[in-house]
């Protein structure tokens, strides 16, 4: 480590096999081809506003700290909300212009309450699941959302 000052020690992150497996030049570089014929054919080289993704990600509400400093021989506790966390899912879009689309929040319950909207951003829809994740209902119910929001002077 002395002889490379280039490296130092870090904590890996979990990447699953079948992820490791598809990041590799060959997949990747298979993948800008079709993206890049597909943008071709449809003509959008030059139209960033109609080029979209959209992504969902789980929130965790619940973290623990890898390393905390405490004196020797004391005990060190983090004090959280619980013992296990709840996933809240956020599905969101944006566009290569850099405009975003309708974002939606879906929280764990089987009843919607009222303090999940306040504060929330305009243009975001809050919704429940039984357990938090999305589901094909709620992707379509965002769908909808998403076309309403597209300008209709567009073909």
């Amino acid at each position: 480590m002395k002889r490379q000052p280039n490296l130092g020690i870090r904590k890996p992150e979990a990447l699953s096999e079948a992820r490791a497996a598809g990041f590799n030049p060959t997949v990747v570089m298979g993948w800008c081809k079709k993206y890049q014929d597909m943008i071709e054919t449809l003509g959008l080289e030059n139209v960033p506003d109609h080029i979209w993704n959209c992504d969902e990600t789980g929130l965790q509400d619940h973290f623990l700290s890898t390393r905390v400093v405490a004196e020797v021989g004391s005990p060190c506790f983090e004090v959280t909300g619980g013992e296990k966390g709840e996933t809240t899912t956020c599905l969101a879009s944006h566009n290569a212009a850099g405009w975003y689309g309708p974002t939606m929040v879906i929280f764990k319950g089987k009843r919607m309450k009222v303090e999940w909207l306040l504060g929330s951003p305009q243009n975001t829809a809050v919704k429940i699941s039984d357990n938090g994740w999305i589901n094909s209902e709620l992707f379509v119910e965002w769908g909808k959302l998403f076309l309403q929001k597209l300008p209709k002077d567009d073909p």
